[in-house]
């Protein structure tokens, strides 16, 4: 028998901006984190992530973006916001995409994202991604593209 209290988390202090061109993925991703109480702003794009975080790169703690959109992809999206030290260079970036080439990979890494993770993944793993310390890392997406060739 159960006691009937229903167990809630306490807010998690964490603000996520999400760029993302497919608006299902991106309403998607936003809702599995607010569920957990992480802040969430999402961009539907490149261009329109990095101008959010330019007005207030405070206002994040954390990027999470897709790799191929109109006009500014990933990599140029994290490469101009690693250009603004020192928010630019701490800020964590998780690269969710389903369609990364090797020289994609190699980009993201020496961008020192700390995680990338294919397309499509359960939610657990994208919120363990973003609630994980911030230390760039080498995961499957890239051991499986040296494999590749």
């Amino acid at each position: 028998m159960t006691s009937g209290v229903i167990e809630r988390r306490a807010p998690c202090p964490l603000r996520v901006l999400v760029a993302e061109d497919n608006d299902i993925v991106r309403e998607t991703i936003a809702c599995f984190l607010t569920t957990m109480g992480i802040g969430v702003q999402g961009a539907v794009d490149g261009h329109e992530a990095l101008r959010f975080w330019l007005a207030d790169p405070a206002a994040s703690d954390v990027l999470i973006t897709d790799h191929k959109m109109p006009g500014m992809n990933g990599v140029e999206l994290v490469r101009e916001i690693r250009r603004h030290p020192p928010a630019g260079t701490e800020l964590k970036v998780v690269v969710y995409s389903g369609c990364l080439e090797g020289a994609d990979v190699a980009s993201y890494v020496a961008l020192q994202v700390a995680r990338l993770i294919q397309k499509p993944c359960l939610p657990r793993d994208l919120i363990a991604a973003v609630l994980a310390p911030n230390m760039p890392a080498v995961d499957e997406a890239h051991a499986s593209s040296r494999n590749r060739g």
